[in-house]
């Protein structure tokens, strides 16, 4: 059996209706404009932490391959 599971492509939409927009548009796009800093800053957090742990494997990996070495003689 095939799984049919579907991808999303990392699209967000958001609603507004009259009542937030009762106020004028100031207010909601100034959050949704933080909304957008704040989800590229944990975006671009969690990208770091991924390379760090990844530079940290090979770096051990190849320490492993070092150390197995043989001497040249």
């Amino acid at each position: 059996m095939k799984n049919k599971t579907r991808a999303s492509n990392g699209e967000m939409s958001f609603k507004l209706e009259a009542k937030h927009l009762k106020n004028g548009l100031d207010q909601p796009l100034s959050q949704l404009v933080g909304f957008r800093m704040y989800l590229h800053f944990h975006l671009h957090a969690m990208k770091i932490n991924l390379h760090s742990r990844m530079r940290k494997r090979v770096e051990s990996m190849e320490l492993i391959i070092k150390q197995a070495r043989r001497d040249e003689e």
